[in-house]
This record gives structure tokens, C-alpha cells and sequence, in this order.
């Protein structure tokens, strides 16, 4: 995770966008694993989650003091 990254913009986000589609499955990943995984801050890997959920990648995000995604149950 970044705390200062540069802005993510373009093939950049792109880029995450896909890396992320291949990493997200049934087990949840927090926005702090996104981010790691990534290596971007926790704000663009919302981003990048909020795009993806959009476009119907994401099917669950649950939001209960922490930030939970994933495709299945």
C-alpha cells in the first residue's frame, strides 16, 4: 500500500482494473489487500472497486467498519 502514490489515470487504472478481475474470486479481500496486492493507495483501490462493482466484476461489497469484496457468498 501507498501512502503517496501518483495519480492512477488511464492504462494505469486500466491496468489495475484487469490485475484485479484476475485476483477477485469467492474469499473476501479487504481494501487494504486490494491496495497491497496492487501496490496503490487504499484510495484508488476504492476506485478501482467501485469501477469494477459498475461493471459487474464485483458482485458483493459490504461495508460494516471495513471494506469487504468478493464474487461469491
Amino acid at each position: 500500500m501507498r501512502l503517496h502514490a501518483k495519480p492512477l489515470v488511464g492504462k494505469d487504472f486500466e491496468r489495475a482494473c484487469k490485475k484485479l478481475e484476475r485476483i477477485i474470486g469467492d474469499e473476501p479481500l479487504s481494501l487494504n489487500d486490494i491496495a497491497n496486492l496492487l501496490d496503490i493507495s487504499r484510495g484508488q483501490a476504492w476506485k478501482v472497486v467501485k469501477a469494477l462493482k459498475k461493471k459487474g466484476v464485483i458482485k458483493y461489497i459490504r461495508c460494516k467498519g471495513y471494506v469487504r469484496v468478493s464474487n461469491g457468498g
